[in-house]
Order: structure tokens, then C-alpha cells, then sequence
């Protein structure tokens, strides 16, 4: 029979081992669990394969560019180096534009709501325009389709707009657009309206110019965006401009506030999503070389362009599309440190129809 002292040996002996052993499974534990997390690092699971439920997609449809000099570009990002980019995309549905009976009564309202009474003239079987003289002529364009919609004043001929008047401030210009919205039958919803793109001009001869200051204007233009879309931006087809680009007077009459409006909002169908593969961003940049990006802004001086940001944006035509599509965005600054800005599509060719197909 063991003694007290001998159980309490082997007891001392069992626990020290039991400890050993203890520590040895949680250090092994650790070990394998930083191991799988590394493995997992190195060796991601492969996202699932794009749906491609659009099917083939139309190439985008960009207007023909104003420059086309061969031009030299640098790649002059803070690394010096193409950003990663995501291997699939995101592309977006928007609404079918179609005419119906109700299209021109529709269209009437909506000139009504905007102050244009009376009678209308056919442009075509789409396009009507309304005239006033208050006292110089404007006019309202309206497509009754897609309801997109322009309107101008002929400033040059409304001496007292220059002389009387003030340009809006901040808080006049949220009016504007506040009431601009509640007189559409279909307010935009997905408008980025606190974060205005603002711009002082002054009037130089018949033509509208930037203005160093508000207190030196003549007039104020605002261009909005829609909100981003997964921190992807929207862009247009002049970066200067937004999809509502507007030049505003400070006149107390509410017909002369707008000096120019462009409307061209068409709502997007976000439920409708489907994914498709991305053009590899080396590929691009090769395109881009190559001369068959379309150049958005440059001088037409250009010759060297450095190129400082590539990003993702979402393209908005200035009229509708059946989907929206992204794009890469290179944008920079030529020799004389003008700005500049091209788009490619950054969807892969496999997925886009051959002109043959279209």
C-alpha cells in the first residue's frame, strides 16, 4: 500500500505532466489556427463565377472626342504603380423608357409646373419646346419620353440681369433645387444634393466664364451627381458637368433663377444587378497608350499627359441606356498642368458584343 508521501509524489509528477501536456495542446492549437489563417491568406477561396444574367452587353457608346492628337502619357500614381482592381463588377438595370397615351399630357404638366403655359411646338414626334419672353426669350425643350428636359435664357438680351441682381448663395441655391424637385411628377431619389458641385461665372462679351470669387460673379453653376453607388462614383461624359447641370442668377423672378438647366436624370432599377469580369487594369492602361480611350477633358494643347489616379466609376450618359456600366477613370494633368480625364470600359471584351453583333 503507497504511502502518503508517494501519492503525493505521483500526484506532483501527474500534474506537472498533465500541465506539459496541457500547454503543449493550446500552443499546438495557436500554431494551427495562425497557420489555417495564413493558408487562407495565400490561398483565398475564388469567388463564385460572375452571373452575367444581361448577357452580352452592348459596348459603351461614348460621343466622339474632341482630341485626337497622339498623346504621350506617364504614369505618375503615388506608388508609381496600376491599382488593383476588383476581378468582377457590378451592372446595373435602369427602367425601359416607352411612350404611352398619357405621354404628352404628362409632358404639359410638367412645363406648367416649370412655368411654361400655352401652347407647344413639335420639334418631333417626342421633342416639344415652349417659348416666353420675360423680358428676353427662354425656352423649354422637352423630350416626353424620358421626360428629360432643358431650358435656357437668353441672358445677353437682360441688361438688368447684370446690373440688379446678386448671384444666389448657398442657402438660395438649396431652395432652388428643393423646388426644382417637388415640381417633377418623379423627383430623382438618389441624388447626392449636400454635396454640390459649385462654380462662380461672370459674364465676358455674350459668353459665360469662371469668376475667381462669388463677390466678382455674375452667376453660380451647380452640377449634381447621383450618390455613390458601393463608393463608386458617377460620372458623365464632361466631368465638368453633372447628370442635372444648371447656371443659376440670384433674380427674385423664379423663371430667371435659371439661366440654363439640363435635366437628364433617368431613374436605375438597383434591384436589377447582375456581375460580370472586369477588364484586367494592365490591359487597360495598354488601351489607353494605344490612343482608344475616349478623352473626357484635355486641352487642346496637350501633349504629355501624367496620369496621378485610375479609379472605378459608374458611366451616366446624358441620355438613357439600358444599363449602367462601369469604367476606369485616368485622370491627371497635361505638360501645363491642365486637367485631364479618359474612360475605358472596364468590363472584359469577351462580355461586351462585337460590332458585328450590335
Amino acid at each position: 500500500m503507497a504511502t502518503l508521501t508517494e501519492t503525493a509524489y505521483y500526484t506532483r509528477k501527474s500534474l506537472k505532466w498533465g500541465a506539459i501536456a496541457l500547454g503543449v495542446y493550446i500552443i499546438l492549437k495557436i500554431v494551427i489556427s495562425i497557420s489555417i489563417q495564413i493558408y487562407k491568406q495565400m490561398n483565398p477561396t475564388p469567388p463564385p463565377p460572375p452571373t452575367r444574367g444581361f448577357g452580352l452587353l452592348n459596348p459603351i457608346d461614348f460621343p466622339v472626342s474632341e482630341i485626337d492628337t497622339q498623346l504621350k502619357y506617364s504614369l505618375q500614381t503615388p506608388n508609381l504603380k496600376l491599382p488593383i482592381m476588383p476581378t468582377q463588377v457590378a451592372v446595373y438595370a435602369t427602367y425601359p423608357q416607352k411612350a404611352n397615351l398619357s405621354a404628352s399630357d404628362q409632358a404639359q404638366k410638367i412645363a406648367k409646373q416649370l412655368g411654361f403655359f400655352g401652347k407647344y411646338q413639335a420639334l418631333s414626334a417626342k421633342d416639344y419646346r415652349w417659348k416666353l419672353n420675360i423680358p428676353a426669350p427662354m425656352t423649354l425643350e422637352l423630350d416626353i419620353v424620358s421626360q428629360d428636359f432643358s431650358i435656357n435664357y437668353q441672358w445677353q438680351e437682360d441688361h438688368n440681369i447684370l446690373t440688379s441682381t446678386l448671384p444666389p448663395k448657398q442657402d438660395t441655391v438649396d431652395k432652388i433645387i428643393k423646388n426644382l424637385f417637388s415640381n417633377l411628377q418623379t423627383p430623382p431619389t438618389d441624388i447626392d444634393s449636400t454635396n454640390l458641385n459649385v462654380k462662380y461665372l461672370r459674364a465676358s462679351g455674350n459668353k459665360l466664364v469662371k469668376a475667381p470669387s462669388l463677390s466678382e460673379a455674375h452667376f453660380v453653376q451647380v452640377d449634381l451627381e447621383r450618390n455613390k453607388l458601393n463608393e463608386i462614383p458617377f460620372v458623365t461624359d464632361n466631368p465638368e458637368k453633372g447628370i442635372i447641370h444648371m447656371v443659376l442668377s440670384g433674380s427674385s423672378n423664379q423663371l430667371k433663377q435659371f439661366i440654363q438647366l439640363d435635366y437628364r436624370y433617368y431613374p436605375i432599377n438597383y434591384t436589377s444587378k447582375e456581375t460580370y469580369y472586369s477588364l484586367d487594369i494592365q490591359k487597360a492602361w495598354q488601351a489607353v497608350n494605344a490612343g482608344n480611350a475616349f478623352i473626357a477633358q484635355a486641352d487642346s494643347q496637350a501633349e504629355e499627359i501624367n496620369i496621378r489616379r485610375i479609379y472605378l466609376a459608374y458611366y451616366d450618359k446624358p441620355y438613357g441606356q439600358p444599363f449602367i456600366q462601369p469604367i476606369y477613370v485616368f485622370s491627371g494633368d497635361d505638360q501645363n498642368n491642365n486637367p485631364f480625364v479618359a474612360y475605358y470600359d472596364a468590363i472584359d471584351p469577351s462580355q461586351i458584343k462585337s460590332s458585328a453583333n450590335n
